[in-house]
């Protein structure tokens, strides 16, 4: 809970354990985060499922395996140093603008020449992360918007989506190309790996939206990426080149009208 509110934070070096009832009733996806200061935008989260006889027996015959998708914008300062600007007077509405966004909490980061930050850490992620997924296989994903600011548009190539539940209701299955996902929201998509690309390689889409952003991040890059491989034998889950990328077609969502 709130720091200070509903209990006194965790020392460090120590721990706490949470216990809670949940009711029969109650399933789906969630996800935890910390409430302390703003350590949640600095990574502290993680997904939380909660599966029942229920579920299965409404939507368990849609889908073969399920796995979690953590999507993000991501900042390469810790969040506590933009808070004095953030919150000073005469600030309302001038959020921090990202510099990055994250799947699976990886993805590559072209640091330009001119790039430079006074921080406590700097991550140059170099890798996208790589989803081998099994062919003709119906895969439910459950995506978690953990992010701090943007909404964010998911899609992958080739891949309608058929959503399912939304913040842990089972909703009736609607199909959709590209799914906007607010932060904290959750959804559960269920995709069929029955597309065909040259290399049986797609690319999975979280295009951060920054109709919201107060200025412009001239490094951002809002298109943040995945990949999709329809290989679920390979051993390696981060990839940093490719000798050939994918040729899946996107979805013209995000182009201009001619």
């Amino acid at each position: 809970g709130a720091n200070n509110i509903n209990q006194c934070e965790i020392p460090s070096n120590r721990s706490f354990t949470y216990e809670f009832k949940v009711d029969e009733s109650q399933y789906g996806t969630y996800w935890y985060h910390s409430h302390f200061g703003t350590q949640y935008a600095d990574g502290v989260l993680g997904p939380v499922v909660i599966h029942s006889k229920e579920e299965k027996k409404l939507v368990g015959h849609l889908y073969d395996q399920d796995l979690v998708v953590l999507i993000s914008d991501y900042y390469h300062d810790v969040a506590k140093n933009y808070l004095d600007d953030y919150l000073a007077s005469n600030n309302e509405n001038d959020e921090p603008t990202p510099d990055n966004g994250l799947i699976q909490g990886s993805n590559v980061f072209n640091k330009p020449q001119d790039y430079y930050r006074s921080t406590e850490f700097i991550q140059d992620h170099s890798a996208h992360h790589m989803f081998n997924l099994k062919p003709d296989t119906k895969y439910r994903l459950r995506i978690i918007n953990s992010g701090f600011f943007a909404d964010i548009d998911y899609s992958i190539d080739q891949h309608p989506l058929t959503i399912i539940e939304a913040d842990g209701t089972l909703v009736d299955p609607i199909d959709v190309e590209v799914l906007n996902i607010a932060v904290a929201q959750r959804y559960s998509v269920i995709i069929n790996t029955n597309a065909t690309s040259d290399n049986n390689l797609f690319w999975m889409h979280a295009k951060l939206n920054n109709y919201c952003f107060g200025h412009d991040n001239d490094w951002l890059n809002t298109d943040v990426k995945a990949l999709v491989s329809y290989n679920d034998k390979n051993s390696y889950n981060l990839v940093s080149s490719l000798p050939q990328p994918p040729t899946s077609k996107e979805y013209n969502y995000w182009k201009n009208p001619e």
